[in-house]
């Protein structure tokens, strides 16, 4: 295992190793009878025996695979707020933290635009699918046969036609995942493309840079062209029909 030795404290014995150029760790060196700290061979036992292993292992895997999501990885995203103790996150921060400060950046800045137009809520994500495709379902059909309960339901709540809700539901439906959340994606993958294949933390610093720039020009177009809720797409149907 490589490690290396970045700082010493003369009167408390502590030393801050780094290992593996991936995670540093402040360890006490025991003083014995003499007031002398361990040496050569004794030395490296000790900080051998402290290594992290199983976080080391982690931190590799998680650099070599680093598109690879967790599962439920926006729910924590959403909460990422840049370290008070650090003057700059990613240039004063070793490369592996850099990285991971990067990527759950643009998974929280992706998550926040996302959640201005979809509810994020347990069990809402399915609800949509559902939901749309039985609109489809039912507008391939020619709005004919059993009405399914999620359209007449909203229809009647919202009193709106059978036909307008379903054309509704599967116009915001198109928009969302015909053109807006593929833009999305493609860019937050590209992004831990990037950030895979960067050497540095300054690399890092001017990958975050771009394609923070890209999201937040999708970001201002989306503000400027909405994707509205199923009853303002209603409206705008229902105002296309007449013109």
């Amino acid at each position: 295992m490589i490690y290396k030795i970045v700082s010493f404290n003369r009167v408390t014995g502590q030393i801050d190793v780094e290992y593996e150029n991936l995670i540093t760790m402040g360890l006490m060196l025991p003083i014995d009878s003499e007031g002398k700290v361990p040496v050569g061979d004794t030395l490296k036992d000790f900080i051998l025996m402290l290594a992290p292993v199983a976080e080391i292992e982690r931190l590799k895997n998680l650099k070599q695979k680093i598109t690879k999501e967790i599962l439920n990885a926006d729910q924590i995203s959403q909460l990422v707020e840049p370290s008070s103790s650090l003057k700059d996150p990613i240039l004063d921060n070793s490369y592996s933290g850099a990285v991971l400060y990067a990527a759950n950046y643009i998974d929280g800045r992706i998550s926040k635009i996302r959640a201005k137009y979809i509810t994020v809520a347990a069990g809402q994500e399915l609800t949509y699918m559902v939901k749309a495709q039985q609109a489809r379902d039912y507008k391939a059909s020619g709005y004919t046969g059993p009405i399914p309960l999620y359209i007449s339901l909203e229809a009647e709540k919202t009193n709106t036609s059978i036909q307008d809700t379903t054309d509704g539901i599967v116009s915001t439906y198109n928009r969302w995942f015909n053109e807006i959340d593929p833009l999305l994606e493609s860019t937050r993958i590209a992004c831990k493309n990037a950030l895979n294949k960067s050497v540095t933390v300054e690399e890092i610093d001017q990958i975050v840079k771009k394609y923070g720039l890209e999201i937040e020009v999708i970001n201002t177009t989306l503000t400027q062209t909405i994707i509205t809720p199923t009853s303002t797409a209603i409206e705008t149907l229902n105002a296309e029909r007449q013109a």
